[in-house]
């Protein structure tokens, strides 16, 4: 008679240990086993297979979660393009007297609480076409990334280069948001916009997301999933 993964389903060799889908433990009993009344030893030692209850094992527990790590980047993502990608503060006796936040199309700053304005890129065509461009390629890819995780999780997909390369695309994204903008400012200005600001979430999350699925491919790849 086949032997079935109680997990996934798939037919097992009487040789496998463990399924080479799942990673599920694969528990065998003797197929000759006497459960005599005269010798109880015998079925305390070989309890009938019903009652044998599987322990998860690290490959199993890795296969099962490891699409989390992806949603969490794909996620993080989207939602670091509407965080600040560089941020400036003054305070003064503990309060903030000015703050610049650079949004991916342009600044918000703000005096004091009470007056501020915002001013956007539209005249400058260096900076306004790299904040349309990056956000387009994040988007994408957080998106392609969530749909991945998706796929993952259903077991229609076994991780790959194409997510990793997501990942790698997501970390190049900011590096040349902040490459590009230093050369632009410094070229104009003599000094770089990185000098006064610093990175904020709009591209810290970025490379937090590049290494979370970085970190799930590595993994993934060392429990062969």
């Amino acid at each position: 008679m086949a032997n079935f993964c109680i997990e996934c389903g798939r037919e097992l060799s009487p040789d496998w240990n463990v399924c080479p889908d799942c990673g599920t433990k694969v528990f065998k009993v003797p197929a000759k086993v006497s459960y005599s009344q005269s010798d109880p030893s015998m079925a305390q030692k070989y309890p009938p297979p019903l009652s044998i209850k599987q322990e998860k094992t690290t490959i199993e527990i890795v296969n099962q979660y490891i699409w989390i790590l992806s949603l969490i980047a794909g996620i993080m993502g989207l939602l670091a393009i509407l965080a600040p990608a560089g941020v400036y503060q003054y305070t003064y006796f503990g309060m903030v007297v000015e703050s610049w936040n650079m949004w991916m199309f342009g600044y918000n700053v703000l005096y004091d609480y009470s007056a501020g304005y915002l001013t956007f890129w539209t005249d400058m065509p260096v900076p306004y076409s790299l904040s349309i461009i990056t956000t387009i390629i994040i988007v994408i890819t957080s998106i392609m990334i969530i749909g991945f995780s998706i796929r993952l999780k259903n077991k229609e997909v076994k991780s790959s280069g194409l997510i990793l390369g997501a990942g790698i695309i997501l970390i190049i994204t900011a590096v040349a948001y902040i490459i590009v903008f230093h050369i632009y400012t410094s070229s104009f200005s003599g000094y770089s916009i990185w000098t006064l600001m610093f990175p904020g979430f709009g591209l810290i999350g970025q490379f937090i997301s590049g290494v979370l699925i970085i970190i799930g491919y590595i993994v993934a790849k060392r429990y062969n999933f």
